[in-house]
């Protein structure tokens, strides 16, 4: 992992790796995530934590995130993806995607996934081509939320 003396954390290309904005585990009566910024490696298979990748004691409070994915991503894995929530103007986590052609939330092929095969729609995939694409852990309507994605010409 590198870090480049923005706050954004940056990992090698190729391969498989692990991004953590905050802590692998924490304990305490209220763990409080920062706002982080994960950037996938191209070429790679990258699994995200924007804040805790395991959690005991009280209920999280989790930071603002962005997830930002570039041409070539990989298939990366998002697993604590939070939604913005207006009853409490927790203004929720973000998915940048940068890309060499303008974008916009209609370009996106996006699909509800059943990813422990129970029957039960509980994420969803953005499949940008046959190799690349995002998995959202723990959000089945991703197709509902335009609000979350910001599109970045490169």
């Amino acid at each position: 992992m590198l870090i480049d003396g923005t706050g954004r954390t940056r990992v090698p290309s190729g391969g498989t790796n692990v991004l953590i904005g905050d802590a692998v585990q924490v304990t305490g009566q209220e763990p409080t995530g920062g706002n982080d910024t994960l950037i996938s490696a191209p070429h790679t298979n990258d699994s995200m934590w924007g804040d805790f990748q395991s959690v005991s004691g009280g209920p999280p409070h989790f930071g603002n995130d962005t997830f930002v994915f570039g041409p070539h991503n990989g298939n990366d894995i998002i697993n604590d993806f939070q939604l913005p929530d207006p009853q409490t103007s927790f203004a929720g986590d973000i998915i940048e995607i940068d890309s060499k052609k303008p974008m916009t939330f209609a370009d996106l092929n996006i699909q509800p996934l059943d990813t422990n095969n129970d029957g039960i729609l509980d994420s969803s995939v953005i499949q940008f081509d046959p190799h690349d694409s995002v998995t959202v852990l723990g959000i089945p309507n991703l197709t509902d939320h335009p609000e979350v994605f910001h599109f970045v010409l490169i």
